[in-house]
């Protein structure tokens, strides 16, 4: 650790330390997990994995990589004042927050968290701090760069999310504002971003960690990350406009770090609001089969059935629900033509042979029935907020 943690003098020093830093390999471990978790609902509920884990883990890990090759290329004029300590505090911070919920796992969170803490310690005399000699380390936490940094990574978040921020999307179930169970997906991503930053020191590999998370419950996916990544470039906007404010007093660096934390958290929270008012996508449509997902490598998904669409007839029959649909093909076991309403409404044909072996419900995941939830176990105070 004590070689991670030092200056070099070339930064090709830094970006061959990189690959075998401790803290970069934990980096990659948190983008893996998220996609191993995802994998293993999926497996649970649907009987299959919607998405090959291994694809999306290597497609964030590359995109990670390119994103803090970009940002290190663009922040070599910058002289930045870190410390190599400042490095063990936000992941120190990190860790546990991903531990608790794998949203939390973004550099956001855990530089404003840690910004605010070393603020608070240089406040006033804080004598306390005599015995405490590892908290010296975090008063000289560089908390204006870090938040530069974390401005910056969310730049390149912004770019990420309109370029990739669908993809791995998994259903999942949620409450309205009504209490009724509508069906919706969840985009979350995990992205390891490999920095390397000119200090005055020396060049400091910095390998870091960006995430988000969105629950989509009334929106095409298209739709929703377009808008997502409009609000993320919002938030960076604004909070390095608050850091190069910060010169003008210690104040609006007090901002910024407030910033980072609940900026962040706020995007999550009134994107969340917003979805569970709307008219859902994702619920039993009276006209015919609401398609909440379509499980890969079955006929649905060779005839291009998508989530959200609407199938109203198979083989001529009216269907309202997914038994209805495995009553037609009974009667009609070699061949199937479906019509269906697509996500906007217009009406579309799909047709296909069936074989042996392909399954009753074609490989539709049905959205569920709108019904009110009469009972629910109460959510904590903490269940709430972290959810």
């Amino acid at each position: 650790m004590e070689t991670v943690l030092t200056f070099f003098n070339l930064p090709t020093e830094s970006w061959k330390v990189m690959w075998t830093h401790p803290l970069w390999l934990a980096a990659v471990l948190l983008a893996a997990w998220q996609y191993a978790w995802k994998s293993l609902r999926e497996q649970k509920r649907f009987g299959r994995r919607l998405d090959p884990p291994t694809l999306l883990f290597l497609r964030s890990l590359t995109t990670g990589l390119g994103a803090g090759l970009l940002l290190s290329a663009v922040t070599v004029p910058v002289t930045l004042t870190l410390n190599p300590s400042d490095l063990l505090w936000v992941w120190g911070v990190l860790i546990p927050l991903a531990c608790f919920r794998l949203r939390f796992a973004c550099l956001a969170y855990a530089v404003g968290l840690a910004s605010l803490a070393s603020l608070s310690l240089n406040t006033g005399q804080n004598d306390f701090l005599a015995g405490w000699v590892e908290l010296h380390g975090l008063k000289q936490f560089a908390a204006e760069d870090w938040l530069l940094i974390v401005g910056l990574v969310h730049l390149a978040e912004w770019v990420l999310v309109r370029l990739d921020g669908e993809k791995g999307s998994t259903p999942v179930l949620e409450q309205d504002i009504h209490r009724r169970v509508v069906g919706g997906y969840r985009m979350q991503k995990v992205w390891p971003i490999p920095l390397v930053a000119a200090t005055s020191a020396g060049w400091l590999p910095l390998p870091v960690v960006s995430g988000f998370a969105c629950d989509n419950l009334s929106r095409h996916p298209l739709q929703q990350k377009r808008r997502l990544s409009s609000f993320l470039l919002l938030y960076a906007v604004t909070l390095l406009i608050l850091v190069e404010l910060s010169e003008i007093g210690q104040g609006m660096l007090w901002a910024a770090a407030f910033f980072s934390v609940l900026g962040h958290e706020f995007l999550y929270r009134m994107n969340r609001i917003r979805e569970k008012r709307r008219i859902p996508l994702y619920a039993a449509d009276s006209e015919g089969i609401k398609v909440l997902a379509v499980l890969p490598d079955t006929p649905a998904e060779k005839m291009g059935i998508q989530p959200g669409e609407t199938v109203l007839r198979v083989n001529g029959v009216k269907t309202k629900r997914l038994n209805d649909l495995e009553t037609a093909l009974h009667q009609s076991p070699a061949f199937c033509k479906l019509e269906l309403f697509d996500v906007n409404g217009e009406t579309k044909l799909a047709q296909r042979p069936l074989y042996e072996g392909d399954p009753p419900h074609l490989g539709l995941v049905e959205a569920p029935a709108l019904h009110r939830v009469e009972t629910q176990e109460p959510k904590t105070a903490t269940r709430r907020w972290t959810s």
